[in-house]
């Protein structure tokens, strides 16, 4: 019986004040939504505020583009044909105030849209 109690602890968090949002919040991390095996406190985890974490994704992102490993939310390098018929990888960018429109992004320099690999603010590419 105590073994049984033991896993459940084991498989949720115990989030406090982080809402689930950080990258040291185990269900975040793997791509799960928090359940009630967890035992955390205002939960954002849980799939009723889902604007909030993809935000908190995207700015894991930004700061950090190998977060996420072996999940669904992993980045991976896209190659890709340009306007010009040559190939290009292109991880993704991060623009924040020039709207994916000048030369140093990556995506606009390429000639190629935005991809969901990207994690720029208000994208007009």
């Amino acid at each position: 019986m105590e073994e049984e109690s033991q896993q459940g602890k084991e498989r949720g968090c115990r989030c406090g004040r982080t809402k689930c949002l950080k990258q040291y919040c185990q269900c975040f991390r793997n791509d799960i939504r928090c359940t009630s095996d967890c035992v955390c406190s205002d939960c954002h985890n849980d799939g009723k505020h889902e604007e909030k974490r993809i935000e908190a994704i995207r700015h894991i992102r930004m700061n950090n583009p190998s977060a996420f490993k072996g999940t669904a939310l992993e980045l991976e390098d896209q190659e890709v044909t340009t306007p010009k018929g040559g190939k290009k990888t292109v991880r993704g960018c991060r623009c924040k105030r020039s709207k994916c429109q000048k030369k140093y992004c990556e995506c606009f320099s390429a000639g190629i849209p935005c991809t969901s690999n990207c994690v720029c603010t208000d994208c007009a590419n």
